[in-house]
């Protein structure tokens, strides 16, 4: 038996005996991210933050993606469960806790692969189980996150959905106008206006997207 490598298909070999078809691969716990960010001021009413498309100019630290809306060839990817980072520092820009909660508490995350649903929720519902833990004394900061700096803390998926290089991956992260808590569509004396507005950031303030599961890649190239 003598095995030969398929040219552009990684991992892959071929038996020259059998003519049979080989794959040589190891797996992995890995993330796929990708962040995008908001400018400071009033976030737009419908403002929808897209995940995974613009990687163009990216680094490493940015996204993980080598194109858009897809992984690497060769890679399968085993989706377990999706977190929302909000990264305490932008670079030299350190977004205050009222800007952390405020995205926190006011987007809404809708996830596909494909076009078809995996996952959507308010914000809260996806922590990451990243993030920094502690305290500070500086002011007007403090370490907020979205749940616990804990992998171990955050669910899984109902089930594990595969990610091939051809699936889309698809994620948004929108900012409605409550425009249910105004009169009259409330009772008289339960009108909430300022719960109505969209957020108003002090700073420009980063926000992460992570896809967690076990990654299946070429143990050779």
């Amino acid at each position: 038996m003598g095995l030969v490598k398929i040219q552009g298909r990684p991992g892959l070999f071929k038996d020259t005996t059998t003519g049979e078809v080989m794959k040589v691969a190891k797996w992995r716990e890995d993330d796929k991210y990708d962040t995008t960010a908001l400018v400071n001021g009033n976030v737009a009413v419908s403002h929808e933050l897209v995940f995974f498309r613009d990687i163009e100019k990216k680094f490493k630290l940015d996204t993980n993606l080598p194109r858009s809306r897809q992984i690497s060839e060769g890679e399968i990817m085993a989706l377990e469960r999706i977190g929302i980072q909000i990264p305490l520092a932008f670079g030299n820009t350190l977004p205050a806790p009222a800007d952390v909660k405020k995205i926190a508490e006011n987007g809404y995350l809708v996830c596909k692969l494909s076009g078809t649903d995996v996952a959507e929720g308010p914000g809260v519902r996806f922590p990451s189980g990243y993030g920094l833990s502690g305290s500070t004394v500086e002011t007007d900061q403090g370490v907020l996150g979205i749940g616990t700096p804990a992998t171990a803390a955050v669910a899984r998926l109902s089930r594990e959905h595969e990610i091939t290089p051809r699936t889309e991956l698809d994620a948004s992260y929108t900012f409605h106008k409550r425009t249910w808590a105004t009169s009259p569509t409330l009772a008289a004396g339960l009108v909430v206006g300022a719960g109505t507005e969209t957020p108003n950031l002090s700073v420009d303030c980063a926000v992460r997207l992570y896809f967690h599961g076990r990654v299946e890649a070429a143990a050779t190239t």
